[in-house]
Formats: structure tokens, sequence, C-alpha cells
């Protein structure tokens, strides 16, 4: 009898959680749980970053051949504000991000977020400047371009340190 009376119970709380829970796909729903958990009161990275560089980001991917390299995205290497840390820019970025999907406003030169899209942002330290990584797997040749019109659109105003 117990049985007959748990599995029911069991069928019902898995669908409540498929429910409660977003698809890990849903960029809209990743944005907003991105802007909760990062953005919280501070503000988003909203001033020009001054980038240096702009390199192609690969990733290696199995195909009929063995494995092939493509373009899923772009490096962008930039010179930090004094104070600037790696983990500070990334956490600023990614807030950035969230806001501009969530409320749609995405800028047709911004690397940090696509229209429909949320890429990923990870931020390393690289000698005096600083490595920001944007990939999506499925785009990540518009966000190559999307990099170097954002690079090309700053050059003028930033400082040269090579």
């Amino acid at each position: 009898m117990g049985r007959f009376i748990l599995a029911p119970l069991l069928a019902l709380a898995m669908l409540g959680c498929g429910i409660l829970i977003p698809a890990a796909d849903d960029p809209a729903a990743r944005a907003k749980a991105d802007e909760r958990d990062l953005c919280g009161t501070q503000d988003a990275a909203t001033a020009p970053l001054h980038v240096e560089k702009v390199r192609p980001f690969y990733r290696t991917m199995p195909s009929k051949s063995g494995h092939d390299s493509r373009v899923a995205g772009a490096i962008l290497y930039v010179t930090p504000e004094p104070g600037t840390t790696a983990v500070l820019l990334e956490r600023k970025l990614r807030c950035r991000a969230a806001r501009e999907v969530t409320a749609g406003t995405q800028a047709p030169d911004d690397p940090f977020s696509l229209p429909g899209g949320l890429p990923k942002i990870s931020v390393e330290a690289d000698d005096a400047r600083l490595a920001i990584t944007v990939s999506d797997d499925a785009r990540g040749p518009e966000l190559l371009d999307r990099a170097r019109r954002y690079s090309r659109k700053f050059a003028e105003t930033r400082p040269s340190v090579w």
C-alpha cells in the first residue's frame, strides 16, 4: 500500500522541481540569476575599457576527422584602472551583461552581451594587463567581430602602453 502512495508523491516532487528550476540554456533566466547574485547594490562596469589588443579565442571540438579548432569568442587585453582586480572586473562585467540582457539594451558593438544570449566571461591577470575572455560556442565569430568593433570604437581615447 505504501508503494502506491509514495510513487505519485515522488512523481509530483520531480515535476515540481522541473517547474521551479529554469532551463540551463535559457539566457533570460541566467541573466536574472546573475543580476540577482552579482549586482547587489554595486554598479556594473559602464566606463569604456582601454583595450590594447583583441585576439580570437579558439576551442578544440571533436569532428569527423579528429579535432578542429573553431573560433569560440575573443580575448580582450585591457589596461585596468588603478585598483581594479581580475575578480572585481569579472563581477562588474557579468553584472553589466546580465542587466543588458534583462533590459534588452545590448549595444551592437558590445562583446559582453549578445541579443538573446549571455556569453561566458572570465578575467585573468596577464602581466600588467587583464585578459578578458568572452565565449559562446555557437556565436564565437560574432563575439570576435563585436570585440574588434568595441576596440576600434574606443581606440582614439585610450592611452597606448606598448
